[in-house]
């Protein structure tokens, strides 16, 4: 029983540590099929050096043994050290939390005054719980690589009902080893430690699952971001050779246009010339795409916002033409950008004689964007988690700047709100 015991131990420690590279390192070709069966034999071998109870050899086994399979499956672009630092932290940081799983459980065992009699069964239960705070803490710590666009956050709902799973299963195993001593046969053993290990694995797979589903409900989002984006972008096109077309019909009529007003004015009826010139400058100036940025989202971002400004009499304006955004994923600007323009808009649109204006300025090596506009909700004592209920997809533009060590600030005053949004200039 206890070889049962240390293979599924060993199998389960692989598991987590081949789920760790895989996030957070490249597979070398098409070995990601092979890896299942390293993770058996690799099982198999620590498993049976578990069984000697020689903790230097077992430490040992597990460094080299791990060295040499991490090198045959993965590999880091900029720095292929850095695979086997991780592997090393990794290791130590599961000890760690086995080690607290059965000092905890030990802990109980003493608070209840209770002694589990055979040794075999103590150490069952105690493999169990150890793999439970493996299972509950691993997701910690499962994408803290340096790449940080990986970085992941188990919403609020599926990580309490899955706090709740592991109180749960941790209960369980202890109610199990209250019963042990009183089990005889080996079949009532049999099925204690039958539940036990399917107690820890459903534990692993459900995290795994919940993983899954968070990750999925992320990628759509992304993908419908990137729909409007490339729908915005798209829409700015068009809207560019619409315009191509008609300035190149004013320019086929401009000396008839210019004739026009060269005569009024010899008329003398500079009142009918003056009105001929504004006509002209509406049209022209409606078939004129501005050039608010070098960026080609964010200058979409910016007319987008700006025509909608003008079919709302708010008055905008845009200095940003300086700012370079290179370091920064498109995609992430419009989450960024994009929805604290379109809060801005929505805000003005609930007052008369509204304004709206955005500046941007470079200072050391960090872009300082500042949004001001009018909002009616908006007064002096207004917080920020206030302008976070208040405002649509914010919440999604503070967890972008985390990517990025950026920062959001809200103040108000006079039902005017001044938004600064702090980033990067370059990659890090």
């Amino acid at each position: 029983m206890l070889i049962v015991i240390s293979f599924i131990s060993c199998f389960l420690s692989l598991l987590i540590i081949f789920d760790y590279f895989e996030r957070n390192f490249e597979i070398i070709g098409n070995r990601k099929k092979y890896s299942i069966l390293a993770e058996l034999l690799l099982s198999i071998v620590i498993g049976l050096i578990n069984l000697l109870n020689i903790p230097l050899l077992n430490f040992i086994t597990w460094i080299i043994l791990l060295t040499f399979i991490i090198n045959c499956f993965f590999y880091d672009k900029k720095n292929d050290i850095k695979k086997y630092i991780h592997l090393y932290i990794l290791l130590f940081v599961l000890a760690i939390f086995e080690t607290v799983g059965i000092l905890f459980f030990r802990f109980i065992l003493y608070i209840f005054n209770f002694v589990i009699e055979t040794q075999y069964m103590a150490e069952i239960f105690e493999f169990s719980i150890s793999k439970l705070f493996v299972i509950l803490f691993y997701p910690l710590i499962r994408n803290k690589s340096l790449n940080i666009t990986k970085t992941y956050k188990m919403p609020q709902k599926q990580l309490c009902f899955y706090m709740c799973l592991t109180v749960y299963s941790i209960i369980s195993i202890c109610i199990l080893s209250y019963i042990s001593n009183s089990v005889v046969s080996r079949l009532e053993k049999f099925t204690i430690l039958f539940t036990i290990l399917g107690i820890v694995m459903i534990n692993f797979y459900v995290i795994k699952l919940l993983t899954y589903i968070s990750e999925n409900a992320e990628l759509k989002y992304k993908i419908k971001l990137s729909e409007l984006n490339i729908q915005r972008q798209f829409d700015y096109y068009k809207k560019v050779e619409s315009n191509y077309n008609n300035s190149l019909k004013l320019l086929h009529d401009i000396d008839k246009h210019i004739n026009i007003i060269e005569n009024l004015y010899k008329d003398e009826h500079s009142d009918l010339a003056d009105e001929y010139i504004n006509k002209l400058d509406r049209i022209t100036a409606s078939i004129v795409i501005k050039q608010y940025s070098t960026h080609p989202v964010v200058n979409a971002l910016l007319n987008d916002t700006y025509m909608t400004a003008k079919q709302y009499n708010i008055q905008f304006s845009c200095d940003i033409a300086s700012i370079k955004f290179n370091s920064i994923d498109a995609l992430d600007l419009t989450i960024i950008i994009g929805n604290l323009l379109e809060n801005a808009i929505h805000e003005c649109q609930k007052t008369p004689s509204s304004r709206l204006s955005i500046k941007g300025d470079l200072y050391n090596n960090f872009i300082i964007l500042k949004i001001e506009n009018t909002c009616i909700t908006a007064t002096e004592n207004t917080h920020f988690d206030e302008l976070i209920r208040f405002g649509t997809g914010l919440n999604n533009v503070v967890n972008t700047l985390k990517k990025y060590d950026g920062y959001l600030k809200f103040n108000s005053l006079d039902h005017i709100v001044n938004c600064t949004v702090i980033l990067p200039s370059s990659s890090f």
